[in-house]
Parts: C-alpha cells; sequence; structure tokens
C-alpha cells in the first residue's frame, strides 16, 4: 500500500471517504484496506489507490469561488445530506 494523502487539497469535513481509509488502516492495518478494495468497484479503488479524491477537493477548490467557506458548506451539506439519507444496511 502506498502513502497517497496529497498534504496540499483543502480537507472538508464530512466528505469522508478519505477519513474512512484512515481510520480503517489505522485501526486495523493497511492489509485490512487492501482486503476491503477487493471487494469495491474497481473505479472507486483505482481512486482511493491514487489519492484522487483529494485532486478533486484541490479541484472544486480552484475551480469554484468561495475558497475555505466553500469547503465548510461542502462539509455541512454533506453532513446533512448523510444524515437524512436512510442506511444501505
Amino acid at each position: 500500500m502506498h502513502d497517497v494523502r496529497v498534504k496540499s487539497a483543502p480537507r472538508v469535513k464530512g466528505l469522508s471517504l478519505r477519513n474512512a481509509v484512515d481510520a480503517l488502516v489505522a485501526l486495523h492495518g493497511p492489509e485490512a484496506l487492501e482486503r476491503a478494495l477487493l471487494r469495491t468497484p474497481e473505479e472507486i479503488a483505482v481512486l482511493v489507490r491514487q489519492g484522487r479524491n483529494a485532486a478533486l477537493l484541490r479541484a472544486i477548490d480552484e475551480s469554484t469561488p468561495g475558497g475555505r467557506e466553500l469547503m465548510q458548506r461542502l462539509g455541512r451539506h454533506s453532513n446533512q445530506a448523510g444524515s437524512t439519507r436512510e442506511a444501505p444496511w
């Protein structure tokens, strides 16, 4: 497993794919992540392995007015949307 963190990407609370990956690795090791990625659709697994979610946040930050406030609004919206969705299990 490669370290795919991108330090220059904006951080957005609520856009939690990166946080979930980091937590899984911290709690269960990189092998757990690899096992999970084997069961993940390939296009998602590639994004995780390459750190592309951070690249997407950076692209949003660079192409959309609002800067830090925009990132905070995206995080709030994501949290609100996530809390109102029914869990798939």
